[in-house]
C-alpha cells in the first residue's frame, strides 16, 4: 500500500501534482486512488477487450497510458519531463525512473 495513503495529504511534488492536476473532483490521496483504481481497472478490462495496436515502443505505451488514465488525469500520455518532472519521482513509497532519464530509458528493449 502506498505511504500517502495513511493520511491523504500529499508529501512530494508528484504527489501534489496528482491530486492538482485530476479530473474526477478528488480533494485528498486517498479519494484520488480510490477513484483512480476504479476507473483504470474499468479502462484496462476494455483495453483487454480491444487492445491499442503498437509494438510496445515508449509512443505505444504511452497511448497505452493515455487510454487508462484519460478520465483521471490531465497529464494523461504525457511524459514526466512535460510536465516539469525531470528528478527523482516517487508515487507514495514507489519509486520510478527520474524523469531526466525517461528518454534514455525510453529506448530500452524488453520484449
Amino acid at each position: 500500500m502506498f505511504k500517502f495513503l495513511d493520511d491523504g495529504i500529499p508529501e512530494n511534488d508528484f504527489d501534489r501534482q496528482l491530486l492538482d492536476s485530476n479530473l474526477v473532483g478528488a480533494i485528498n490521496l486517498v479519494e484520488l486512488n480510490e477513484r483512480e483504481r476504479e476507473i483504470a481497472l474499468k479502462k484496462q478490462l476494455e483495453l483487454k477487450l480491444n487492445p491499442i495496436k503498437g509494438n510496445f515502443d515508449y509512443q505505444h505505451l504511452k497511448d497505452i497510458h493515455k487510454k487508462l488514465f484519460e478520465d483521471i488525469y490531465t497529464f494523461a500520455s504525457l511524459d514526466r519531463t512535460d510536465i516539469g518532472l525531470d528528478g527523482v519521482f516517487l508515487k507514495g513509497n514507489q519509486h520510478f525512473v527520474p524523469g531526466n532519464e525517461l528518454k534514455k530509458y525510453s529506448k530500452i528493449k524488453f520484449f
